[in-house]
């Protein structure tokens, strides 16, 4: 299995994120990857339960996605509604989630 290397995020602009979801690919799954990545950082998750739930939650990206286009799509960037899942993952998980 290949391993993505992890990087810092750096968010795209809206058009830019568009046209990396329609590409899909692996530049793709880097950006999600590193988005959820500093996503579990910020919220403490440890280094060694982050890759597991990193897995799982980039495994959810597709059926978020159909919702993001279904009812998002061009009022929020994805990185937004797929921040707002892993955040509702986490909760739902038992994690304490800042409000920032």
């Amino acid at each position: 299995m290949n391993q993505l290397k992890i990087r810092m995020f750096l968010p795209l602009s809206a058009t830019e994120e568009a046209q990396l979801l329609n590409r899909g690919g692996l530049a793709w799954r880097r950006y999600l990857t590193n988005l959820v990545e500093m996503i579990l950082i910020k919220h403490g998750v440890s280094a060694r339960t982050r890759p597991q739930l990193r897995r799982r939650l980039i495994h959810d990206a597709p059926s978020v996605l159909e919702r993001f286009r279904a009812i998002s799509a061009g009022r929020y960037k994805f990185s937004t509604f797929f921040s707002w899942h892993v955040r509702g993952q986490l909760k739902r998980l038992g994690w304490r989630i800042s409000s920032s």
